[in-house]
């Protein structure tokens, strides 16, 4: 078995994981090298499938981040993880003989494209200026509360807010001015792009995509991996409660929701 399983107990435990994940899809393991990276290039189940049964974050962040650059490059560079690197670096240079940056440059072999996936188009938004404060996303019913005493009745009266002002006012020590910017530009990517759900909006806000805009301009397969880092660190966890990670698909859809012609809703 390749190194990478035999350097770290958690490869072992790794190798236990895809062991399962054959099982229960009841699918045969390709006979291949098995370096993380060319596995994930053949492996018939779902990654999302594989990296939800990792228990440490950090591998599941890893091993989505290969498969997401793979998805979009074809190659995996860098993303890989650095004992990876070294094995890589030592093979172009003691097996293939060609320097490592020569073979960095080497082109993929073309592929067919892959068919269309059909994506049905999401044609409302889940909130609205109008709509109570306690439907914004993070805004649970005693932060309404708080947010009700200052005179902040509507998802509106959020949007308008001055942040430093309003967290003077909250006077509450775990809502500095940075959490009230963040409700903020959660309920404007809710109120702008079709489709978006609250934990969606926390998530994107987490990996750093702000508005629509942004979004519309992100590379899904990038997205993904910005995400997905940001759950892996303990505000992803509470945020994300155990819940649905999202897919490459998913990402791809909230990419072009933003894309599309729409009225934006948010001030």
């Amino acid at each position: 078995m390749h190194s990478w399983f035999h350097e770290r107990p958690s490869h072992v435990g790794f190798a236990r994981v895809l062991e399962r994940a054959f099982a229960d899809t009841n699918v045969t393991p390709p006979r291949v090298s098995l370096a993380l990276p060319t596995l994930l290039a053949t492996l018939n189940v779902p990654v999302q499938f594989v990296a939800k049964k990792l228990a440490d974050a950090k591998e599941r962040a890893v091993v989505t981040a290969i498969y997401a650059e793979l998805q979009a490059t074809g190659k995996v560079i860098k993303a890989l993880p650095e004992d990876d690197r070294v094995v890589r670096a030592r093979h172009a240079e003691e097996v293939l003989r060609i320097p490592l940056a020569e073979l960095d440059a080497q082109p993929i072999e073309a592929k067919a494209a892959p068919e269309p996936v059909a994506v049905i188009p999401f044609s409302r938004t889940f909130l609205r200026p109008d709509m109570p404060v306690a439907e914004a996303p993070s805004i649970g019913p005693k932060t309404a509360e708080r947010l009700n005493e200052i005179g902040v009745q509507s998802v509106a009266d959020l949007l308008a807010l001055d942040p430093a002002d309003a967290a003077k006012r909250l006077n509450a020590r775990h809502i500095p001015a940075a959490t009230v910017a963040d409700w903020q530009a959660q309920s404007r990517l809710m109120c702008d792009v079709a489709g978006l759900r609250g934990h969606d909006a926390q998530f994107l806000v987490g990996a750093g995509v702000r508005d629509r805009d942004q979004l519309a301009k992100c590379r899904p397969s990038e997205l993904l991996t910005n995400v997905e880092q940001y759950l892996a660190t303990s505000a992803g966890e509470r945020t994300l409660r155990g819940g649905k990670r999202p897919d490459l698909a998913e990402v791809t859809e909230w990419v072009r929701a933003a894309q599309s012609p729409g009225e934006r809703r948010a001030a």
